[in-house]
């Protein structure tokens, strides 16, 4: 069933809208329209809902949104397919909380894990603002390429490619935390290290950072999975093959600062490394791709608008077409566009007749 669809163009305006980072966007998936407006209508300032009508439709709207900031996804689950549907999405964006709405009489298989929070329906008004609140008090995780950094919690874990974390101390988490908020300098030198973080004498020396540093590289290489540990590197002066600014190997295939973090440095100074923006968002789309449900956008409202796009999955006649012959690495590309088009196409398509794509023209 095709339900409402209310996506929101960007406006400074509605603070639930990714362009203003000063509240969490809150997305309603419903695919029963009368159930998406009773959710909409217990949702008060500043809290506005966008509404839509299925999962795939959420995935690219993420394609859209920056992955530093709080979003909310209300999921109306109406059976376990839909739940699984959830899990998926809950492992992508990394700042995203899920809250599954399960009707009571609804019941998930025994042996099902949800790896987000269920609210029974029908919900009181109280119970969801509450619910919202608590997902906004949550800190925002730090992104560095393949890896998460949640320093609430202190740790560091994989995202994309595998589940591995680690746990840092509370000096490691604070140090990890200090050096990303000085990722833009050259170098941030032992002295300025020991003075804010440790509260030294200016004048004091120490290789307590030298030896924070070791373990915390350590700890990277560890949770990535494709980097070898060896023992040079600012390693403890007791440490055999000590070599001071010497950096650890990575694994054949894996260039440093590509997709990984890299901590570099010596008693000049140290520096972390972040793999560039656009290779970060190339691994953020493919990892919305593999979560969209049917491999694609397609949702199954196949109409031809005057403009040239889907109704319902927004791509071109040529790029439903050409779909099933690209790579992932260029479907995924199209995610961003696609999402783009999904914010401007309700109002330019309103009233507009359609054009019904025939079968063969619609290759997912």
């Amino acid at each position: 069933m095709m339900g409402p669809v209310a996506v929101v163009p960007p406006d400074e305006s509605n603070p639930s809208n990714p362009s203003n980072p000063s509240n969490p966007s809150i997305w309603l998936v419903a695919e029963n329209p009368a159930m998406a407006q009773i959710l909409a209508r217990q949702l008060t300032a500043p809290y506005q809902p966008i509404i839509l009508a299925h999962l795939s439709q959420f995935i690219l709207a993420l394609a859209q949104m920056e992955q530093n900031r709080r979003a909310v996804l209300l999921g109306v689950v109406p059976d376990a397919n839909m739940a699984a549907k959830l899990n998926v999405i809950c492992g992508v964006c990394p700042n995203l909380v899920v809250y599954g709405l399960m009707p009571q009489a609804q019941h998930m298989p025994p042996d099902f894990q949800a790896d987000f929070e269920m609210l029974s329906l029908p919900l009181e008004k109280n119970q969801l603002m509450t619910a919202l609140a608590s997902a906004e008090s949550k800190p925002l995780l730090r992104i560095l390429g393949k890896l998460i950094f949640d320093p609430r919690h202190r740790i560091l874990r994989r995202y994309i490619g595998g589940i591995a974390s680690v746990q840092l101390t509370h000096k490691e988490s604070e140090l990890l935390d200090y050096l990303l908020d000085h990722a833009r300098e050259i170098c941030v030198t032992r002295r300025q290290i020991l003075q804010d973080l440790w509260q030294y004498h200016p004048d004091a020396d120490s290789h307590t950072v030298a030896s924070h540093v070791y373990r915390l590289r350590q700890k990277i290489l560890a949770v990535s999975g494709e980097g070898t540990a060896n023992t040079a590197g600012d390693a403890p002066r007791d440490t055999p093959g000590y070599a001071p600014g010497d950096t650890p190997g990575y694994a054949p295939g894996d260039a440093p600062g590509e997709t990984m973090p890299r901590l570099s440095g010596g008693d000049e100074g140290y520096h972390i490394s972040l793999p560039a923006e656009a290779r970060m968002r190339s691994l953020y789309y493919l990892a919305l791709l593999r979560s969209l449900p049917r491999g694609s956008p397609c949702i199954d409202v196949c109409a031809i608008e005057p403009d040239g796009f889907c109704r319902g999955c927004h791509r071109s006649r040529d790029e439903i077409a050409a779909w099933r012959g690209l790579d992932e690495t260029a479907q995924a590309g199209l995610l961003p566009q696609l999402g783009e088009r999904q914010l401007w196409r309700p109002k330019a398509t309103q009233n507009s007749p359609q054009i019904t794509a025939k079968p063969n023209q619609v290759t997912a």
